[in-house]
Formats: structure tokens, C-alpha cells, sequence
């Protein structure tokens, strides 16, 4: 591994390496290797194109949430109000961005909805390795496309407060979610789910993360982050990751913020701090402080 990369108000950070700079607030990060994909917080999506970042397209009207690419030319997006776009560079580098109405015609739309009352987001976007795509509305369940999102299914219940979705990047039957009431974990592509929050100190979860050998994955007593911390699974349980790392944390460690790589994982906190593993979690050690709040982190290599 290269590098890490830490998204900042300030712009893109690249920690341990060399990257090129993106300087201007960076919201979200996807994709590895020679073209990854940023958000910015002015509605700019941008890719990564050898040494460059070069601006694909800006939204207006919708704010760009998560983005998920799907080879080198193509991105889905999820934004505000809970669409889903479908974002494409041709070859004569002209920018296409249709709005998946399939997405906006799926089962329960109308019943999706946010505690505080505001129209409800997609949160996070994932991909397995055979193609599959799920889509994580906050709050509206899971949902899953077999056809390259030409058509939708839900997975569990719309009410389910499900803050990541996260497809095994081996197994395609493998997927998790980090929900309010603790990790769900779907060992059937999203027929049936089973959660749970043993050996978890509050059962809040923002953010998920496959190693080789197990999950990763951020929790704490509630949405203010009281007793935030980062767990790791063990043969029947989780336990709590604490060589390196501080006994607690200010915040909860935020969907986007923790990622994982075979053995190499890394995340940030809402303090600037941001951490390195390269055991699968079992240790730590900090790489940066006092970045002001991280955004996302991706792993480059």
C-alpha cells in the first residue's frame, strides 16, 4: 500500500505517499488504483486520471452523497432526496448523467423518511464481485439491483436505520450493514439478515469495513457519538480495538471514514486524526492529527 488518502474541508490529504492535491472541500472517496473518484462539497464529482484530478461534472439542485465506481468510466451516485445517478465519461470524453428512475419508481419509496423529518438521503452505494449493487437509503432499508439498476428490490424492512451498506469484495453472498441497532450481516446476497451487537459497548453502528480475516466496524451509545470506538470480530464476538488507539473517541467514526484493504485498513475522526493498520485491525498506529474533521478515507495501492 502507498498511501492513504484523508478528505478535508481543506482539500485532499495524502498521507504516506504522494498523491495529487485536490484543493477545495472533498465530502467522499471511491475506488482505488490509477482512477479513484471524489465528491467535492460544491456538488463537483471528479476523477483521478493518472497524476490529475480533472472535474467530470458538477450537480445542481441535488447534493452528491456517495459515489461507487464501476470500472474506469463509470460511477453511480447517490445524492439528497434519495436518487441515484448514473454517471458515464465516453470515449470522446463527453459527460452523460442520467437519474436512474428505475431507483425512483422502487417498492416503498413513498414510505421512506429521516427521524428528524427531512426527506430522506442515499447514504452509501456498494458493489460485490459479481456486479451486484445495493443501495443504503437512510431512512428506507437496503436496497438491490441484479440488472445494473435497471430494476430494484428492497432487502429488510424500510424502517431498519441503516447508516452503510457494504458488499464482501470476495464472497458475493457476504454483505453488511452498519445500522442503529447494531451490525447486520446477510450471508445470502440480502435474502435474510442477521444482527448483532455482541461484544459491541453500544450498539449504534456508522460505518463497516472487510479485512482478510474479519469485520471492522465503528459503534457507539448513539447518534451524539458518546463511547465511540472501533470493534474488531473475533471467533463469536467482537472486541473492542484498543492496541494504539485512544480509549474513546469525540465522535462516532462516520460512514465513508473506515476502509479496509486484505490486511491494510485505516479511518478518521472528526477531531483530524487519522489511523493506519496493517494487521487487520489487531493494531494501530496514528498517521496524522489535527486535519480538522475527516470526511472519508480511501486506501490507495
Amino acid at each position: 500500500m502507498d498511501l492513504v488518502l484523508a478528505a478535508t474541508d481543506a482539500g485532499l490529504v495524502s498521507l504516506g505517499g504522494s498523491s495529487p492535491r485536490l484543493d477545495r472541500p472533498v465530502t467522499a472517496l471511491a475506488g482505488t488504483g490509477r482512477r479513484p473518484w471524489a465528491l467535492t462539497a460544491d456538488g463537483g464529482i471528479w476523477r483521478r486520471d493518472r497524476r490529475e484530478w480533472g472535474s467530470v461534472v458538477e450537480i445542481d439542485g441535488l447534493r452528491p452523497n456517495c459515489v461507487l465506481p464501476v470500472g474506469d468510466d463509470t460511477a453511480y451516485v447517490g445524492t439528497s432526496e434519495a436518487h441515484l445517478l448514473r454517471v458515464r465519461i465516453g470515449e470522446d470524453q463527453r459527460v452523460t448523467v442520467d437519474q436512474l428512475r428505475s431507483f425512483d419508481r422502487a417498492d416503498g419509496r413513498s414510505y421512506w423518511y429521516t427521524p428528524w423529518g427531512g426527506p430522506p438521503d442515499v447514504r452509501s452505494l456498494s458493489a460485490d464481485a459479481a456486479g451486484t449493487l445495493y443501495a443504503n437509503v437512510h431512512v428506507g432499508g437496503i436496497l438491490r439491483s441484479d440488472d445494473d439498476g435497471e430494476t430494484w428490490v428492497p432487502t429488510m424492512d424500510i424502517h431498519e436505520d441503516v447508516h452503510q451498506v457494504l458488499a464482501h469484495p470476495d464472497d458475493p453472498e457476504q454483505v453488511a450493514a452498519a445500522t442503529a441497532n447494531g451490525l447486520a450481516m446477510s450471508y445470502d446476497a440480502g435474502a435474510t439478515w442477521q444482527t448483532t451487537a455482541e461484544g459491541l459497548e453500544g450498539t449504534y453502528c456508522r460505518a463497516v469495513a472487510f479485512t482478510r480475516h474479519g469485520t471492522l466496524v465503528s459503534a457507539s451509545e448513539g447518534h451524539h457519538g458518546r463511547g465511540a470506538a472501533l470493534y474488531r470480530s473475533g471467533l463469536e464476538t467482537f472486541a473492542r480495538c484498543v492496541d494504539g488507539l485512544p480509549e474513546s473517541f469525540s465522535d462516532n467514526i462516520d460512514t465513508g471514514c473506515l476502509v479496509a484493504q486484505r490486511n491494510d485498513a485505516a479511518f478518521g475522526t472528526s477531531d483530524g486524526d487519522v489511523f493506519l493498520s496493517r494487521d487487520g485491525g489487531e493494531s494501530w498506529e496514528q498517521m496524522a492529527e489535527g486535519l480538522g474533521p475527516i470526511r472519508a478515507v480511501q486506501l490507495a495501492g
